[in-house]
Formats: C-alpha cells, structure tokens, sequence
C-alpha cells in the first residue's frame, strides 16, 4: 500500500466518522447531513472513496432512524447512494457546478422516484405512490441541495489552502 492510499484509507475513515455524526442531524424526518462528509470525500479523494462513504453514511442514518423503510430498502438506497457520489465526483473534476446540479438532481428528484417505485410496489405499504413521493421528495431534495453546496464550499477551501486532491 502506498503513501497515497493510506491517506485516503485514513481520510475516508475520518469522513465516515464524520457522516456518523452528520447522520445523528436530522434536517427533516429521517433526512439528515449524513452525505455532506461523503461529497466532501468523493471531492477530496475521488469516486470509489466518496461513494464507500456514502454508501455507509445511509446506513447509519438508516440505523439511526430504525430502518423505515426495511433494511433491505435502505441497502439499496446505500447502493444509490454509492453510484449517485461515484457520478458526482467524476463530473465534479470537469466541472463544480454541473456537478452540483447533477447530484442534487439525482439525489433529489430521480433517487426518490426510483424508491419510491420499488418501495411501494414491491414492499407492501399503506401508501400511494404519490403519497410517498410527495412526503420524501421535497426534503431530500433540500437536504441533498445543503449537503452538496455545503461539501462544494468546504471542499474548495480545503483544497486550496492545503492542497489535498488525492485523485
């Protein structure tokens, strides 16, 4: 293992940590900051590192909401998450700002129809599609705004002034 990796092994533990912690600040229901340590990884050292963060982060803040949606739910949701911070990043190096836009977008609108999708055709539930989607969509989509733009401010300060892109 070189240098390199190690720091990026050390990194993403701190950044899960991190998650963790965001994970236990609720902005709305179950939609907490758990994914602002994630974007902020997925800047600092790059796709596969920001989406294992993330991927973990929806687990604790699944964990720390008790599973509503059925652990089996919320690992899928964690395996979006992974794909949704992957794309984030390698957008992200050719442009900031599309990348904003594609990751609240994804995170947002198109992540909670697809759960919503599976999560209420294939899981019996009490609610409407519509009902689910309108519950969840406008939350996550705020949240996802805030953890993106906060990781993109913070990440750009860190960056310049310390010089940390690992990838």
């Amino acid at each position: 293992m070189g240098e390199n990796d190690l720091k990026k092994l050390i990194l993403s533990g701190v950044f899960i940590g991190l998650s963790f912690i965001g994970s236990l600040i609720k902005l709305a229901g179950t939609v907490a900051l758990d994914s602002l340590p994630a974007y902020l990884s997925a800047i600092v050292l790059g796709p596969f590192w920001g989406g294992l963060v993330g991927f973990i982060g929806h687990i604790f803040t699944s964990l720390t909401s008790g599973f509503p949606l059925t652990l089996p739910m919320h690992l899928f949701i964690s395996i979006i998450m992974f794909i949704i911070l992957y794309i984030f990043a390698l957008v992200y190096k050719k442009s900031c700002y599309l990348a904003i836009l594609i990751g609240i977008l994804l995170n947002g609108p198109i992540a909670a129809s697809l759960t919503t999708y599976i999560f209420v055709n294939l899981v019996e539930s009490t609610l409407t599609m519509i009902q689910f989607f309108s519950v969840i969509i406008i939350p996550l989509t705020l949240a996802s705004a805030v953890n993106i733009i906060l990781a993109n401010i913070i990440g750009r300060i860190i960056t310049k002034k310390y010089n940390i892109i690992f990838w």
